[in-house]
């Protein structure tokens, strides 16, 4: 250990302050990306070790935990708060608006489309056409 980094040293030292609830749910619930699950580095295998070799890995209790979650991001501990019919109309507002972003993707596709096919022309005519269209598509 003697060859590792003052924050190598800090974030193991970290690590094995960890209890088995505060393991449990970090292995459950970190964001993808997370250092400690990294198998770039160290601290993957010292964490896996201390979680499932030093605690027994997962326990009832531990599996099922939906209180303790401290890593889990703000707006999923909202989400966990709401009622069924809350999820529902949340989920059904969520679809509405990607079928709005869709629908004016769609528009904005075709009319670049007609803005390629005025501007190819390669006339005068063919150019104000297409910057009378832009024009619109802005407004």
């Amino acid at each position: 250990m003697s060859n590792k980094s003052k924050e190598e040293k800090e974030i193991i030292e970290k690590i094995n302050q960890m209890n088995h609830y505060e393991m449990g749910s970090l292995w459950r619930y970190a964001p993808a990306g997370h250092p400690y699950f990294d198998k770039r580095l160290p601290y993957h295998e010292i964490f896996k070790k201390r979680l499932f070799e030093h605690f027994g890995g997962f326990n009832s209790t531990i599996s099922k935990m939906s209180e303790y979650i401290p890593y889990q991001k703000e707006w999923e501990k909202e989400i966990l708060k709401l009622s069924k019919i809350q999820i529902v109309e949340l989920m059904r507002n969520v679809c509405m608006e990607r079928d709005k972003l869709e629908q004016e993707n769609q528009r904005l596709k075709d009319v670049l489309e007609e803005i390629i096919i005025y501007a190819s022309e390669n006339t005068h005519e063919g150019i104000m056409k297409a910057l009378e269209i832009a024009q619109k598509a802005r407004e």
